[in-house]
This record gives C-alpha cells, structure tokens and sequence, in this order.
C-alpha cells in the first residue's frame, strides 16, 4: 500500500512597510541689499558687512559700488555691522522684520580721542567717570588711569559731548570733536556735585584725510568760552 505523502509548503511573505520621509521645514529667506556709504554719501568698497539676528548670522564683502546682498530669515530682526580699516560706525544697523529691501548703512573715518582730567592745581584726577554721548546715546564709557586719562578707542570722527563725574568734584559737560587723533584736557575744580561753571576744556587735534570741523568746548552752565588749541 502506497501512502501519499503531502508536503505543504507555506509561504512566508514579508510585508515592508514603504518609507515615510520627514520633510524638514525651512524657514524663507528675504534678500537684503545693502550698500555701505560714507559721510560724503561715496560708496565704500571692500568693507566685511556682519548681519546677526536670533540663531544666526552672515558675512558679505561690498562690491566697487558699495553693495552687497545677505539673505536673512524672513520676518527677523538683523542687527547690520561693518568692518573697515578707514571707517566705523559706533552703532549697528538694525533692520526691523526683514524683508527683501534696500538698506542703507552709512559709516564715518575712524578716530579716537585721548582725554586728561585735572583739577583746579593742574593736578591729574584719577578714577573720573567718563561718557561719551552721540546725541542721546552713550558711545563709550570708562574711568580714568592713574594719570588722569581715558581712551575713547576707535570711534567715528564726529562731534560729541563728553560728561565726566567725580566725587567732591564739579560735574562737567564739555563738547569734543574727534578727528583722526584728538586730545583733550579739562580742568576742574573741586567743590559741591552739581554742574560746573568752573571746568574749562583745552582741545587739540591731529588731523586725517576726512576730518571734522572742530568746535569750541562749553560747560552746562554759563561761563566764558573754552580754549581749543
């Protein structure tokens, strides 16, 4: 007697599940284009253009024309500075929820200042507080050395109001004009902690290719004029 034998075969089939790709989302671009400017509204060619904003930044070079183009996330915040070796700007560009627009960032000649405080004796005052204000914003502040002195550093050559402030001093409010180098020296005179009608300020400058005008130094309170040299 034959017996049949069956073999069952049983298929196993694996099922792949396809392939769900995550698309990463990318947040749109504007395109600025920015042209850097001087004083004399020239293009300013060659000058490193920082842009920064929340979680980012970028770098570009100006043209011979003084442009230059960054992308930047759409709807940002950017923050625009320059690096040049002729010119600075003491404050950055900000451009409100960007979007592709013009912008222009003008720049100044670079200078600095060096100021001395002495008193009433021609003595030196040290540990002075010193501000250096462009309008209403303050550009550098510090104390004086030792020998009574404070560096601005690099700064544009413009005009600018210098406060100094020192206990058992007179306050004083005097103008500085900065030019490629300039040093000043204001003496004042001891007594109460209110403005001073006897600090006078002697200025000297030394000038660059682009300088401005210098302008004769005063104290917030009436007193005869100041000494520019």
């Amino acid at each position: 007697m034959r017996r049949a034998v069956l073999f069952s075969v049983v298929l196993v089939v694996a099922a792949t599940a396809p392939f769900v790709g995550t698309a990463v989302a990318t947040q749109e671009q504007a395109t600025l284009d920015v042209t850097v400017v001087n004083q004399d509204g020239d293009p300013v060619s060659g000058a490193t253009v920082n842009a920064s904003w929340d979680g980012g930044d970028a770098t570009a070079t100006t043209t011979s024309s003084g442009r230059t183009l960054i992308d930047v996330p759409r709807g940002a915040d950017v923050e625009l500075t320059v690096q040049d070796d002729r010119y600075v700007r003491n404050f950055p560009k900000r451009v409100t929820d960007a979007e592709a627009e013009a912008v222009t960032v003008e720049v100044a000649r670079r200078g600095s200042a060096t100021l001395t405080i002495t008193d009433g004796d021609d003595q030196t005052v040290r540990n002075a507080t010193v501000f250096v204000r462009q309008g209403q914003r303050v550009v550098v502040t510090g104390q004086t050395n030792a020998a009574g002195r404070f560096s601005t550093g690099t700064v544009e050559q413009r005009d600018y109001r210098v406060i100094f402030r020192k206990p058992g001093f007179f306050r004083n409010e005097t103008a500085l004009s900065v030019t490629a180098t300039s040093s000043a020296r204001t003496r004042c005179a001891a007594g109460a902690s209110t403005w001073s009608s006897a600090c006078s300020t002697t200025t000297s400058t030394t000038r660059g290719p682009s300088p401005t005008r210098p302008s004769p130094s005063r104290t917030s309170a009436p007193s005869g004029p100041a000494t520019v040299a």
